[in-house]
């Protein structure tokens, strides 16, 4: 199984990088794709099989883990939001 992570503001890549260390586990290796269709590519070029997004607070951040969030949602990917720490993250997807 491979599973990518991903997050935006320091706060979420600290709390992910924990996970970073694991053989499964691997960070987006691109510049973030921003877009709908280039995650969808990204998530079938990788074979990715589950995500792990954070859990980002700035706007920027909270619009770009949302776009992951959808693009993995719409690819039949498991997704796992991280909260890097409690009450941090109101989304839905």
């Amino acid at each position: 199984m491979k599973c990518c992570l991903y997050a935006v503001d320091g706060g979420p890549k600290e709390t992910l990088r924990a996970l970073a260390p694991r053989k499964d586990f691997d960070w987006v290796k691109s510049d973030a794709p921003s877009s709908f269709f280039d995650w969808q590519s990204y998530f079938e070029s990788e074979a990715i099989d589950a995500v792990a997004v954070g859990t980002s607070r700035s706007e920027h951040g909270a619009a770009s883990e949302s776009r992951f969030r959808i693009a993995a949602k719409h690819a039949g990917l498991p997704i796992i939001a991280i909260e890097d720490y409690p009450g941090n993250w109101a989304g839905t997807v």
